[in-house]
Parts: C-alpha cells; structure tokens; sequence
C-alpha cells in the first residue's frame, strides 16, 4: 500500500502536466487531432491506474473495515474493472489473458475499499497458479436476492507448486473474510479438478 501510494504522488504531478500540455496543444493551430486525442487518452488512463492504486492504498483513512452504517450502494462490476486494472499488468507480464464478459450492473451494499482490496487479491493469487498462455474471465450475474461474480480460469495446467501460489493463502483468507463481512461467500473449485476452474463469489443484493 506505501509503495502503491508513493508511485501515485510520484506520477501525479507529470501526469497532471501532460494534460494540461495536451489541452493547450488542441488550441493551437494545425494540431494532429488523432494524435493529441491518443495522447490525451493514455494520460487519462495512466490517471486512471494511480486513482486505482491510492484506492487500493486505503490513504487517509483507518484499516480498520467499514461498519454496515457506512455501508454506500455499489456497482460491484465497478469494483471488478477497477481490480482488472491493477492486476491487468503482471497477467500480461506472466502471459496470462485476462477479460471480463459483465454487461450489466450488480448492485450490492458494502465496504469499497475492503471489497477492492479483497478482489484484486484474490484474482492476483488466481494469477499465481496460471502458467503462460492460460487465462482469466470474469462474468456476473444478478439473480433476485444475491449478485454472483465468476472468476473462471483457463490454461493447459496450473502451477500449484510455484512460490506465487504457496503465498496466496492471505489472498483467499482476505477475500472469506471480507465476502463474510458482507453476508456472502467465495465458493472454490474442487482441488482434484482440471481445467477451467471457477471460483465464486456471492453477495446478497439490496434490500
């Protein structure tokens, strides 16, 4: 979390420049509109990465999780993208695809931050046991009184013996704890399965 927090004010500020170059490049004349529009997105979305990561860093505020009178309605396939977003750089880096299919909200009440944190560690343990070449997809799914996220895996084999995976435990206890919390479940496939594998999380809609 320091070290996420400490990135995130290190690009701010050039990141705070780019844009405002950008934005005065658009009114000058004969500017290459294509490539300032590029220019402007890939800033945005650098901006966009940092917000994720100072979210995830739980800056200015206690550790301590939320009490349910805090609780603020959700778009849990927000959280899902913001955890995509963090995670999405060592998938690529260890050759593993990530992608989600969610076109459709899953509203639920709850803790942001605990459950951001909780899903990022999860599908970053996920990520630990896929070898190069496999892959991860999210889908959701609102049913009358719980919203369902499936996180499926996919690959030739998984590396249940890697450093990575040994290490995940706290990502798996994390997100039990915090899906408890909220009066849901993460539901694991059997160990003895092969491949895909789909991990599933529920958590109890609005009432």
């Amino acid at each position: 979390g320091e070290m996420g927090a400490g990135l995130a004010h290190e690009l701010n500020n050039p990141l705070a420049g780019i844009l405002g170059l950008v934005q005065v490049l658009q009114h000058s004349e004969n500017p290459d509109p294509k490539l300032l529009a590029n220019i402007e997105s890939s800033a945005k979305r650098c901006s966009e990465i940092v917000s994720h990561l100072l979210r995830f860093s739980r800056q200015g505020r206690s550790a301590s999780p939320l009490g349910k009178t805090e609780w603020e309605a959700i778009d849990f396939a927000s959280i899902a993208s913001e955890a995509m977003t963090v995670v999405y750089a060592p998938c690529r880096a260890g050759g593993v695809d990530l992608d989600s299919s969610i076109q459709q909200g899953l509203p639920i009440l709850g803790d942001r931050d605990a459950l951001s944190s909780a899903l990022v560690q999860l599908l970053n343990s996920i990520r630990s046991a896929c070898v190069e070449g496999g892959s991860i997809l999210l889908s959701g799914a609102v049913e009358p009184h719980q919203v369902i996220l499936e996180i499926q895996a996919k690959g030739s084999k998984f590396d249940f013996d890697s450093d990575d995976w040994m290490a995940s435990g706290m990502g798996f206890w994390l997100a039990k704890q915090v899906l408890a919390h909220h009066g849901g479940e993460l539901e694991e496939p059997p160990e003895e399965t092969g491949t895909p594998k789909t991990w599933t999380l529920r958590l109890p809609r609005p009432t």
